[in-house]
């Protein structure tokens, strides 16, 4: 995992044990909305929307974006699907005081 802070911001980057391979990435905003995506998808789960869509470049990925409290979350991978992002998402939320 490597790290990198901005003023109310942090940005979690996660790669494989060989430190190759970027599994995904978290970025976490104080004080910020989330601005909707044309072509999204939501789901929610315990009063939380999870807004997701499908990330082209290179490679197809995700990105699943979600504000609890008031901190704004966004995670992109290439190697997760989405209900993996959701699980790991879930897990970072219950970690948020509203």
């Amino acid at each position: 995992m490597k790290q990198k802070k901005f003023e109310n911001s942090i940005l979690l980057a996660y790669f494989d044990s060989d430190d190759n391979d970027l599994i995904m990435t978290i970025f976490e905003e104080n004080r910020r909305s989330m601005v909707p995506v044309a072509q999204s998808e939501q789901t929610v789960i315990n009063n939380t929307t999870y807004s997701f869509y499908p990330w082209k470049s290179k490679q197809r990925g995700w990105v699943l974006r979600w504000v609890k409290g008031d901190v704004y979350f966004e995670m992109s991978s290439f190697t997760l699907n989405v209900d993996e992002m959701i699980t790991i998402a879930e897990t970072i939320t219950k970690q948020v005081k509203e």
